[in-house]
């Protein structure tokens, strides 16, 4: 996962797959940062020590239909405000940067590294479009075309929210273009667009006054 880069320099922004990352391994992020580090290195143990063939793929916020509405991540919680027309919350001042990557960018690039002899090495699997969280909730206000929905900035419940919360995250994916023909190829507006519509999709709440924005699904 790219969370075991922590809260990266910004020199090491894009951030490669050589940068070792700033983790803090007693903050509220740490049993699922710590966890990810754990899971790579018996990853490379097993491979060193009994040639196991594992592959290390490093996900950067990977979002798309399907995705449960309520798992509290940041792309469901946009769109599930979008469907319901009810006003964009942010609990922060939405400055802090991510990179998304639509599912099926994600699935080429991670079947290039699992059907490859790639072994014992750790790729970032993503999209290097850096946008504010801020710049992704305008694009969620939009979806749909009866008018745009207010954003509201927020102080969390948990006092704990915003501790060790990476401020930039973008994957350097050179290593992945050079060793395959793979690119990312759908742009985080494109993909929000098709997202919302797949949620639309399995609704039954009659709408007859939308009329979507956006590229075909």
């Amino acid at each position: 996962s790219s969370e075991i880069y922590g809260d990266p320099d910004p020199a090491a922004i894009p951030t490669p797959e050589t940068y070792r990352g700033i983790v803090s391994c007693t903050g509220p992020r740490a049993c699922y940062d710590e966890s990810k580090r754990l899971g790579e290195t018996l990853c490379v143990t097993f491979w060193q020590q009994f040639g196991t063939p594992v592959k290390i793929i490093r996900p950067f916020n990977v979002y798309g239909p399907g995705q449960r509405l309520d798992d509290k991540r940041i792309i469901p919680d946009l769109l599930s405000a979008a469907l319901q027309r009810q006003p964009i919350v942010l609990h922060s001042d939405g400055r802090a940067t991510r990179s998304f990557c639509y599912a099926t960018d994600f699935l080429s690039g991670m079947l290039h590294v699992l059907m490859s002899n790639e072994s014992g090495e750790a790729f970032n699997v993503g999209n290097d479009e850096e946008v504010t969280i801020r710049q992704v909730a305008e694009v969620a206000s939009r979806l749909d075309a009866s008018g745009a929905l207010p954003i509201e900035f927020r102080v969390s419940g948990d006092s704990q929210y915003l501790v060790d919360n990476p401020q930039r995250r973008c994957p350097d994916l050179s290593k992945m273009r050079q060793a395959f023909p793979w690119q990312p190829c759908v742009p985080v507006a494109e993909g929000l667009a098709r997202a919302y519509r797949s949620y639309l999709a399995e609704t039954s709440v009659p709408s007859p006054h939308r009329h979507l924005q956006g590229a075909g699904v």
